[in-house]
């Protein structure tokens, strides 16, 4: 999904909400951040 999104030239924002039960939901949005991130990094 994030080469389709980076692919289509998309260059903002993306909102993040972490529900889950395993972290807190400030860890679960950083932990989210730092994969997304990651994701990116593979792709270029």
């Amino acid at each position: 999904m994030m080469k389709i999104v980076k692919d289509a030239g998309y260059r903002s924002f993306l909102g993040i909400e972490y529900e889950g039960d395993k972290h807190s939901e400030p860890d679960g949005v950083r932990l989210t951040k730092a994969l997304l991130e990651s994701v990116r990094a593979q792709l270029t």
